[in-house]
């Protein structure tokens, strides 16, 4: 781990070194105003460039949140490069101008920028709260799975695929306020688990009676709320 860093660090310098070598080795001294103005505003987004994984949102989608990101920085750095050199050729002896295109160009990068982040972190939070809401009906619905065919009693073992088709088919959506009801079917499942392992087909029946009871209240209720 400490390798890859080290040679991602030498890698992010590479720019830096070269540039620099070639600008001290080719600039006459005392250069004016303008031409240092650009030297800054070219580190400056080479620098935002580097950082960019800092405001890259967590989450399953985060290689497609760090792209648009990624390229946002990297059209800014460019651009800013490209006029930088521009300047340090011509050297205009008035640094107004090119201080006003300079900040031009990075408040469309800013602006794009953060536009882009609180999109990343509206969608990472809809996509976090999308998950959770799936994982809910996959999780039981695979719990209830491992159950089917433990019994040799046909009519309980019925029961459990039923069980099962009633909880896949479920809706995945969920709200604040169907989380008891939810935590209450999760144990219960603990408990049917608990009941097959020990062939007791009356206590397994009345447990799947609960929970269907309590998957049509859940069910019910999200309907409601939608």
């Amino acid at each position: 781990m400490e390798k890859k860093k080290i040679q991602s660090i030498i890698l992010s310098a590479v720019f830096l070194v070269v540039f620099n070598a070639v600008f001290f080795l080719v600039i006459e001294n005392n250069p004016p105003t303008s031409v240092w103005i650009a030297y800054s505003f070219i580190h400056l987004s080479y620098i935002l460039l580097l950082i960019v994984p800092l405001f890259v949102v967590k989450s399953s989608s985060s290689s497609v949140f760090g792209f648009s990101l990624y390229t946002i920085a990297s059209i800014y750095f460019f651009v800013e490069l490209l006029f930088g050199i521009v300047i340090i050729i011509f050297k205009p002896t008035s640094y107004q101008w090119s201080l006003i295109i300079h900040l031009v160009i990075t408040g469309i990068f800013a602006t794009l920028f953060l536009s882009h982040l609180i999109v990343n972190e509206k969608s990472a939070e809809s996509i976090k709260r999308h998950e959770q809401e799936v994982f809910f009906v996959k999780d039981c619905s695979s719990r209830i799975t491992m159950l089917i065919g433990k019994t040799n009693d046909k009519s309980t073992n019925k029961a459990i695929e039923k069980l099962y088709d009633l909880i896949h088919s479920s809706p995945s959506k969920s709200s604040s306020s169907v989380r008891t009801i939810e935590n209450n079917i999760s144990i219960l499942i603990d408990d049917l688990s608990k009941s097959v392992n020990n062939d007791d087909s009356e206590s397994t029946l009345q447990i799947i009676k609960q929970i269907e009871q309590a998957i049509d209240e859940r069910n019910r209720r999200i309907g409601i709320s939608q």
